[in-house]
């Protein structure tokens, strides 16, 4: 993620079980990207470093409830703000 390296985050990012296989078989940067051992559900943790926060939160929406993100709180929220903005588009009440 991120075309420019710079103001480099750790992102953390919870993988459901279902998704742990194909999630696990994309390229990952190596020195860049760590799964965790699975825990008792089947989920692993992705760990990752980038500077890319735009491309990372596109991401996070197009894998939808397949993965959850855990820190950093900042961008948890950022999170949050954009999906309430995108609820709030499609509220035809």
């Amino acid at each position: 993620f991120g075309l420019i390296q710079v103001d480099q985050f750790e992102a953390v990012i919870k993988v459901r079980k279902e998704s742990v296989e194909n999630m696990m078989a994309k390229a990952w940067p190596e020195k860049r990207a760590r799964f965790s051992e699975p825990a008792e559900d089947g989920s692993v943790t992705l760990t990752i470093v980038t500077s890319g926060e735009f491309e990372l939160l596109r991401w996070l929406r197009y894998m939808g409830n397949e993965v959850r993100l855990l820190k950093p709180e900042w961008l948890v929220e950022t999170l949050r703000t954009s999906i309430d903005e995108l609820k709030a588009g499609y509220d035809f009440s």
